[in-house]
């Protein structure tokens, strides 16, 4: 690391192929200006301070190995720009719960001919030489589908939906509502930088708690697990999310979970049809039907104590300050939160 190129394609040729212990302060304020000046109209101030936060780390390595001196990282130092993004608090981000219903909808309507125009090819499972590629395509149908409810209900990060095994799932008396228990994520960077036993990791902030299942939920993972009995894939040591069929057998890719997330959502036009508030259209992301799980909960009357620790946080100041804005968290009627256990509760029948 001797050598560290900053970027192919700066306009200038001052820092860009130097020896970093040869650069001076005014090579490296040189280079974040740079950014700063090609990028503020393009990303946001947050994205362009991770860049700093890469660059810099490399520049205390750099003094770390007696590189360069202390002062060039004291005085190298520049204020991000950028494009200013909408706050949690203004725009609602995320899907209410009439909204998800239209969602759902629309994934029943289009998700088998998403999935069977994309599966163009197969490679290895036993169903490609047997049933052929439409019970792969219902499979992944079914699999996406759960998934997405999944994230909807329990609040759950994508990488920690990805990194739940069926063995976590649970019943707890005596009120018989399954639970599932959240306490890992799945991360292929850590899979790429160590062995693959460290794919596992501690959720975001060590934040593991055990969830209340949704009877909608329940219903589309028995489907699921339906599915993978009949074919002889069921295994309760696997993950819930897993694909069978991609090119390695892992949990699905998040590319793909985005991609097929965004298709079905421009095809409902929730966005488009939305209001523009402030000045700012709704822009409405996987991550935020982690939102949609919170403002959920605490319109059915979830006390908000309960709800950050649904949520992993360890105060309820995050759950007050963003979602504030969109239910009137410490004047919900006492009723509701009567009935908030209806919310969950399955209905009298056998689910798994």
């Amino acid at each position: 690391m001797r050598k560290y190129i900053l970027a192919d394609n700066l306009p200038y040729d001052t820092p860009k192929n130097k020896y970093i212990e040869d650069m001076t302060i005014m090579d490296h304020k040189l280079f974040k200006h740079t950014i700063n000046e090609l990028y503020h109209d393009k990303l946001s101030q947050s994205r362009i301070e991770q860049i700093f936060g890469c660059y810099n780390k490399v520049s205390k390595y750099a003094w770390q190995c007696n590189m360069i001196s202390k002062e060039i990282l004291i005085e190298s130092d520049v204020q991000a720009m950028g494009k200013k993004q909408p706050s949690k608090e203004i725009i609602r981000n995320f899907l209410s719960y009439r909204e998800y219903d239209i969602f759902t909808d629309t994934y029943r309507s289009y998700a088998f001919d998403y999935f069977d125009n994309a599966l163009q090819s197969y490679a290895n499972g036993k169903l490609a030489k047997n049933d052929g590629y439409k019970e792969i395509v219902k499979f992944r149908y079914l699999l996406y589908q759960a998934y997405f409810s999944f994230i909807f209900y329990t609040g759950a990060r994508k990488n920690e939906a990805r990194g739940t095994l069926w063995r976590d799932l649970d019943l707890c008396d005596p009120y018989e509502i399954y639970t599932v228990m959240i306490d890992k994520q799945y991360d292929e960077r850590y899979q790429r930088v160590f062995e693959e036993q460290y794919t596992l990791r501690k959720p975001k902030y060590d934040s593991a708690r055990r969830c209340v299942l949704h009877e909608q939920l329940i219903d589309d993972l028995k489907e699921l697990k339906d599915w993978l009995e009949t074919y002889d894939f069921y295994d309760e040591n696997e993950f819930i999310f897993c694909d069978y069929f991609g090119r390695n057998q892992k949990p699905i890719p998040t590319s793909n979970i985005d991609r097929c997330f965004h298709y079905i959502l421009d095809l409902t036009g929730i966005e488009d049809n939305s209001e523009v508030i402030h000045g700012y259209k709704r822009n409405i992301t996987l991550h935020g039907m982690r939102h949609s799980a919170t403002v959920n909960l605490l319109e059915q009357g979830m006390k908000i104590e309960d709800v950050a620790l649904f949520l992993g946080h360890k105060s309820t100041d995050m759950v007050e300050r963003v979602y504030g804005q969109f239910v009137n968290i410490r004047d919900l009627e006492r009723e509701k939160r009567i009935k908030n256990l209806k919310y969950f509760k399955k209905r009298d029948r056998e689910y798994f």
